[in-house]
């Protein structure tokens, strides 16, 4: 395998392909725009970092992984040039990448975006480096859809999203992810507390998109906030960025009313289909979404490595 440099050595013929790889990655499945321009702020805040596979003068590889406070790293890019796109040439590759920036910490999680290879072979790849395979679906409520009415006991009340739930938010987030896989997957932080706090304050900022405040709903109980459904608008479109109970109130269909919350005041404004991700193996989001009319849409697959990530996404 060629040589790797940091992409800080060739700036512009590096972002030239890491906007060539985003857009071939999406390929028409969903709008690139956000990706691209989340990226290159990430990129301006050293928030990513990455190496280029080089041969001579020749650029023909690209990695990019997230730099974050946790000891470990996030690769959101693995990309080859059509002609250099082989098992062999990636696993090389992918080896360069654990091997490049040790500060960084080991890579938790790994893009299952390998172009050019069916799953079989990137399992050959993955597998004997330790990684396991994981996968997130898309799915939508489709407009027009009938939006199913749901009765909740007398002691629950859903309001809005105030300003001043942000600390009240991340109590909650703490406690509904707690050992939960997808903590794991958008963690920043390694403290629980922190990182939902963290985490919280980047939503309702808009840092993954407008926040839709008016599209948003928490559930409360004798002032005790309970559940709440996080709505951003991201491509264009709202996206259920967060829906989640207090476990100690699950199976009270709170969660389907917070949900059909956000779908009733989008319908009311006239606003496109609600999207939503969600980790296969979560059984029970799997069914809400379902039971509630939305569709699944593409499904997503990458690998983490259970070193790193102690909970696997078929016990949540």
């Amino acid at each position: 395998m060629a040589p790797t440099i940091p992409l800080s050595e060739r700036p512009e013929e590096g972002w030239r392909l890491c906007r060539q790889a985003m857009t071939e990655i999406a390929a028409g499945r969903f709008p690139v725009d956000e990706w691209i321009t989340r990226t290159r702020q990430d990129l301006d805040l050293a928030e990513s970092v990455g190496v280029l596979a080089i041969d001579g003068a020749v650029t023909f590889g690209v990695a990019l992984w997230n730099r974050t406070s946790l000891p470990a790293r996030r690769v959101s890019l693995l990309y080859l040039l059509p002609d250099h796109r082989s098992p062999g040439g990636f696993r090389e590759f992918l080896r360069d990448v654990i091997d490049a920036s040790p500060r960084d910490g080991p890579v938790a999680f790994s893009t299952g975006d390998l172009l050019g290879l069916d799953r079989a072979e990137q399992a050959a790849i993955m597998e004997p480096l330790g990684f396991r395979q994981f996968a997130r679906t898309e799915m939508e409520f489709p407009s027009g859809s009938l939006i199913p009415s749901i009765s909740l006991e007398e002691d629950i009340r859903l309001r809005p999203v105030e300003t001043t739930d942000s600390r009240t938010l991340a109590g909650l987030h703490r406690e509904a992810y707690a050992d939960r896989f997808d903590r794991y997957l958008f963690m920043e932080d390694p403290d629980p507390g922190r990182d939902s706090a963290r985490g919280m304050d980047k939503l309702l900022r808009g840092g993954w998109g407008p926040f839709l405040s008016e599209d948003s709903f928490v559930a409360e109980r004798d002032g005790r906030l309970v559940g709440a459904s996080l709505l951003v608008l991201m491509e264009g479109n709202p996206l259920l960025a967060d829906a989640m109970v207090d476990s100690a109130f699950r199976g009270r269909r709170i969660g389907a009313a917070l949900v059909t919350a956000s779908l009733v005041s989008l319908r009311a404004r006239s606003v496109p289909a609600l999207r939503l991700n969600v980790t296969e193996g979560n059984a029970r989001a799997q069914r809400l979404y379902r039971g509630l009319g939305f569709v699944p849409t593409f499904t997503d697959v990458g690998w983490y490595s259970p070193r790193c990530v102690p909970v696997p996404p078929e016990q949540e």
